[in-house]
């Protein structure tokens, strides 16, 4: 039985509703709970505006296994105009999300020709409040956000027809490797430009010379990631990865597997699942992509589940060994990197001639669910922002790092000591900076 155009409108206003209520509570989550005090990892990386150093030196630092790219530029940039202020960090953040989901529903037209109220399902999937440590914890516009954000716009940028195509590609890729984990998109940049040279073998030796050219520049970008590279292992993983290798695949299953249960048991199942769907089709697209079918919704469909897929592989090499129970694939700020893989499935989806309605209304469904049923990433919210605010109310009144930690039950960063904490806490108060602002 069809809808009557009548129905269709009803059904198309209560997904605008929906949509908006989402982005308003998103928002709405960032400026309640996000507060303007520095933590954890920002400790480490805002030496860069502690020493003073270049935006050239801020695009190159390496923090952790990556380097911070266009996000420690932007993040630089704010800071000169924010005094520092950690809440722009996060609203920064926050925007990068949500750009992000607009690109998605413009990526999802762009290949099916359409939009439709089960859209929503993007807009739920994207500003998820699952990821809320990524502006209530440690706000990092690098890590994640840059990052899906720019895989939205190369995602697109494949699909142009248009002369400055490959250019554009280049230069996004370049941002890519250079900010956080997107160095994985560097790996599916030389696949794509090696098929795609391959493929144009027995067309014109000019466009085969230009591809080959851009694979050229493609492998040369990350070669250059690595000049100057540190490659000291990760603290408590050098020598136990030959002798606790399963450990990797816990902490990706577990990863996949976070929204059934924080049971090792159930979430390593489902997470077994989810790898087995996410690998399936991206296998099944690759075969696609090869033979040439539908190369706009393969294409697409590749880059976001590979790269979710690499991220997992890599981040589990990093990690698997800092915790005996690996409950660290658990941690919100991770949520954000899945995204593009969730993305793909659905499109995977919305690209089926048989039950694809069906499917993609149990998706939704689905979603709905989590987005109502998120009492406890509210919570969370809640006793972040109660603790860094207490620790800030009790610095600024007894400028002792020890009775903040103590009366919040809570440290901004594990080692104050190595960092150097008490020397910069005093250089953010003698320069008025981050929470000697006033405006927490």
């Amino acid at each position: 039985m069809k809808a009557t155009p009548g129905f269709i409108r009803i059904l198309n206003l209560l997904s605008l509703s929906l949509v908006l209520f989402v982005v308003v509570r998103w928002f709405y989550a960032i400026y309640t709970y996000s507060v303007n005090l520095l933590y954890w990892d920002q400790w480490g990386f805002y030496d860069l505006m502690f020493n003073a150093q270049s935006y050239q030196e801020a695009f190159t630092y390496q923090f952790g296994p990556h380097r911070m790219g266009i996000g420690m530029v932007l993040t630089k940039m704010l800071a000169t105009w924010s005094g520092w202020n950690t809440r722009v960090d996060a609203f920064t953040v926050g925007s990068l999300v949500f750009l992000a989901a607009v690109l998605a529903l413009v990526l999802k037209r762009s290949i099916y020709r359409k939009v439709d109220y089960l859209d929503t399902v993007l807009a739920m999937l994207f500003l998820t409040t699952a990821q809320h440590e990524i502006f209530t914890a440690t706000p990092i516009v690098a890590h994640g956000a840059m990052p899906l954000f720019l895989i939205m716009v190369y995602c697109l940028l494949w699909n142009m027809n248009s002369p400055l195509k490959y250019g554009m590609l280049l230069f996004v890729n370049f941002l890519l490797v250079f900010t956080g984990f997107g160095f994985f998109m560097g790996l599916i940049s030389i696949f794509l430009f090696l098929l795609a040279w391959v493929k144009n073998k027995n067309k014109s030796r000019l466009s085969s010379l230009y591809l080959g050219i851009c694979l050229f520049i493609a492998i040369l970008t990350v070669a250059a990631f690595f000049k100057d590279y540190n490659f000291a292992p990760f603290p408590g993983r050098a020598g136990s990865e030959s002798r606790e290798w399963y450990r990797y695949a816990a902490f990706i299953f577990k990863g996949l597997g976070r929204f059934a249960a924080k049971t090792n048991e159930i979430s390593i199942l489902v997470g077994f699942v989810v790898f087995g769907v996410i690998s399936m089709v991206l296998l099944i697209h690759a075969f696609r992509l090869w033979k040439g079918d539908k190369q706009k919704e393969s294409r697409t469909i590749v880059i976001l589940t590979s790269y979710t897929l690499l991220f997992l592989i890599g981040v589990s090499y990093g990690r698997a060994f800092l915790d005996e129970s690996v409950d660290g694939a658990y941690a919100s700020r991770y949520v954000t990197h899945l995204l593009p893989a969730a993305a793909g499935v659905y499109f995977h989806v919305c690209g089926r001639a048989h039950s694809k309605k069906l499917l993609r209304y149990a998706l939704f469904l689905i979603l709905l669910y989590t987005t109502f049923h998120s009492k406890a990433h509210f919570k969370s919210m809640e006793q972040f922002k109660k603790k860094k605010t207490t620790w800030v109310e009790t610095y600024l009144s007894t400028e002792r790092i020890d009775k903040a930690n103590q009366e919040a039950q809570f440290m901004i960063h594990p080692a104050p000591e190595q960092t150097r904490l008490q020397e910069k806490l005093v250089y953010l108060k003698e320069n008025k900076l981050n929470l000697y602002l006033g405006n927490r």
